[in-house]
């Protein structure tokens, strides 16, 4: 069993997650997207470089299923180049569209 400061750890550890995740919805509703710059600070918090964690988490496959899948459902690209190439994408099906070609 774990000790009561094993458990106030983990609690504290979760609750800083959810301070950041939220953090990142605020950043994502103001500026529109997630290209949150690695030095940003938001509301004092290292914002940005709460992403690069998590994107370097995600990819050493050590980040909570749970948690991959709250990033996910709003919209956040793990790739941070994806997002830029569905957008030249996007931008190639409207040049066809309209050019014909």
């Amino acid at each position: 069993l774990l000790d009561a400061g094993a458990i106030l750890h983990v609690k504290n550890r979760n609750t800083l997650w959810d301070e950041m995740f939220q953090l990142l919805l605020l950043f994502k509703e103001r500026e529109g997207h997630f290209n949150v710059p690695q030095r940003h600070k938001e509301n004092g918090m290292n914002l940005g470089l709460w992403l690069v964690t998590q994107r370097r988490q995600k990819g050493l496959e050590k980040m909570s299923a749970a948690r991959e899948e709250r990033l996910r459902e709003t919209g956040f690209i793990f790739e941070r180049n994806q997002d830029q190439w569905l957008e030249m994408y996007r931008l190639l099906l409207k040049f066809k569209e309209r050019e014909g070609h």
